[in-house]
């Protein structure tokens, strides 16, 4: 448990590091950071997102749809877990995931015209 905290904790920093890279433009680091997020907290559909949108913006639309693909995937899982009742969702929370679902369908549907051009 202590090791999971601790992934966690690492994996925010990171996280906060990439959306300061990612502001400022600075996609290399934005993309290592989230990477790293990623490696320390696979199952996280925030970091999946977050590494798309850079790949977004750096034309890289193939990348950028498997990690959309990978984050419905996890927001998916989430949304049938919240269904069963294994994991409590509050309002705040579920607009969150609705709203992220929103923005990656958008991004998602975005690279892959991209890439029909």
């Amino acid at each position: 448990a202590e090791a999971a905290a601790e992934a966690e904790a690492e994996a925010e920093v990171e996280r906060k590091k990439g959306g300061e890279a990612y502001r400022a433009r600075h996609f290399e680091k934005a993309l290592d950071h989230y990477t790293t997020a990623l490696f320390l907290q696979p199952h996280v559909a925030v970091h999946w997102s977050n590494r798309s949108a850079v790949h977004f913006e750096c034309g890289e639309m193939h990348a950028c749809v498997e990690d959309c693909e990978e984050t419905l995937r996890l927001l998916g899982a989430a949304a049938a877990a919240a269904g069963e009742g294994g994991l409590i969702v509050t309002s705040t929370g579920a607009s969150k995931l609705d709203e992220l679902h929103s923005k990656v369908l958008a991004r998602q549907s975005n690279a892959r015209a991209k890439l029909e051009q």
